[in-house]
């Protein structure tokens, strides 16, 4: 259960990366754009973590 827990987490750490689109213009500014997937990316990454430290302090 715990290599689950760490695989998911990583998945969804490139979920995110590939879900954020950065885009620079030519004058030089960078625009961020954060699209739906990404943020529920997020979300799952931030309760991945939780799980994760959870499973790391259960004993069995």
């Amino acid at each position: 259960a715990k290599g689950l827990v760490f695989a998911s987490l990583i998945m969804g750490i490139i979920g995110v990366a590939v879900g954020i689109n950065v885009t620079n213009d030519e004058e030089g500014f960078i625009e961020l754009d954060l699209s739906a997937a990404a943020i529920i990316g997020i979300v799952a990454i931030i309760l991945n973590f939780i799980g994760a430290i959870v499973t790391l302090l259960i004993r069995s």
